[in-house]
C-alpha cells in the first residue's frame, strides 16, 4: 500500500501493560501500530504492548494519547484517553511528510519524535 501512496495507521489497542496485547490489524507485519503516552511522555498504563504474533516490536510509534479533548456527538468536546486519541497525532504527521514529498514514507524515515 505504501508504494500506492497509501499509509495506514493503526492504533494499537488498550489492553496493556502486558506483553502481546496489540490485537490485528495493528499486530500484522509491517503496519504501522500506534501506542499512547501519557503527560510524562512515558508509554500509558493502557497502551497495548507487544512483540507481535511474528515477534515485530508494537507499538511501532506512540503519541498523545492521555487527556486528548476529542469532538462528541451534538457538537460537543470530551476528554478521553487511547490509542485512538493518539493515531490522529501520527496520522497528520504522515499527511504533512506527504505533503513536502509523496514518495517520503515513515518506514523508510528516521525516527521522529512526536
Amino acid at each position: 500500500l505504501d508504494a500506492a501512496g497509501i499509509f495506514l495507521v493503526f492504533s494499537s489497542g488498550n489492553e496493556g501493560p502486558d506483553p502481546e496485547t496489540v490485537r490485528s490489524p495493528a499486530s500484522l507485519p509491517g503496519t504501522f501500530a500506534v501506542g499512547a503516552s501519557d503527560p510524562d511522555d512515558e508509554v500509558a498504563s493502557f497502551s497495548s504492548r507487544g512483540p507481535s504474533p511474528w515477534n515485530e516490536v508494537k507499538p511501532t510509534v506512540v503519541a498523545p494519547g492521555v487527556s486528548v479533548q476529542s469532538s462528541v456527538p451534538g457538537g460537543l468536546y470530551e476528554v478521553k484517553d487511547g490509542t485512538s486519541m493518539a493515531s490522529p497525532h501520527v496520522a497528520g504527521v504522515v499527511a504533512l511528510m506527504r505533503s513536502v514529498s509523496a514518495t517520503v514514507s515513515p518506514l523508510k524515515s528516521p525516527l521522529v519524535t512526536i
